[in-house]
């Protein structure tokens, strides 16, 4: 923990080993090894709470899910079947409702400027994922997705026509940061394997969407219906700046 908000229901606090009163909340930061009063706001390239994460939190508040649909039909029919089983184990187990739009739908998107992205393709096939990627560079957010048939997570990359990614990606705006929650892959068949993390992971029980427990990203290759955690190739955490965190991943 780097940031923390405090003083909304306590008036005294003690902070490792600081004894700390306020009249009003406030925000700490940690740097060298003590806390101190922030002296600035949070940084587009800093997460806050409202982006802090794991996956799940992407559609912890209103969000449309978007479908590539510049690859061929076959894909398209794919990616927009992944977004309606999304829609729908939503509304059966949470009673919600995301609204479902191409790409390339201008009328759809019209209200998606105060909402969180559900993002489905390839890199070459949903426009969104490049508009995405912009913004990983601009932030130095540590995953590509626009390597040719491999993506690169940290240090490491994944290649192969069967590797899929569900990653948790910042959104930049002017008022406010959202969140993009990308369901991705190497190929089309990539990313029909990265959609199965979205799935409840005791039927016939279920569940909303990725409200098991994933971390900010995961890699995984064609053995995940079949041999589940087995297929993984990597998963873990970004740290506060949306980089590489070696501590808190596994490869």
């Amino acid at each position: 923990v780097k940031r923390m908000r405090i003083g909304d229901f306590v008036k005294l606090a003690n902070v490792d080993g600081s004894l700390i009163s306020f009249k009003e909340p406030i925000e700490l930061c940690h740097n060298e090894d003590a806390w101190n009063v922030c002296e600035r706001g949070i940084d587009v390239r800093e997460r806050s709470p409202g982006t802090s994460g794991p996956l799940g939190q992407a559609l912890q508040k209103p969000f449309y899910i978007i479908y590539g649909s510049h690859g061929s039909e076959s894909d398209t029919i794919a990616f927009r079947a992944i977004a309606l089983y999304i829609a729908n184990l939503l509304y059966m187990a949470g009673d919600g409702y995301a609204p479902i739009c191409a790409d390339n739908d201008r009328d759809c998107l019209s209200g998606i400027s105060t909402h969180n992205l559900v993002l489905i393709g390839t890199y070459d096939s949903n426009t969104f994922l490049k508009r995405i990627q912009e913004t990983v560079e601009t932030v130095g957010h540590a995953i590509d997705l626009s390597l040719e048939n491999s993506i690169r997570v940290g240090s490491c990359v994944y290649g192969g026509p069967d590797v899929g990614v569900v990653a948790l990606l910042p959104i930049v705006r002017e008022s406010h940061n959202a969140l993009a929650l990308v369901i991705s892959g190497t190929t089309p068949e990539g990313v029909v394997h990265s959609a199965w993390l979205a799935t409840p992971t005791i039927p016939p029980m279920t569940r909303q969407p990725f409200s098991n427990g994933f971390p900010d990203f995961v890699v995984v290759d064609h053995r995940i219906g079949y041999r589940g955690i087995e297929s993984i190739l990597a998963m873990g955490y970004w740290d506060r700046n949306w980089r590489w965190d070696g501590a808190n991943a596994y490869v």
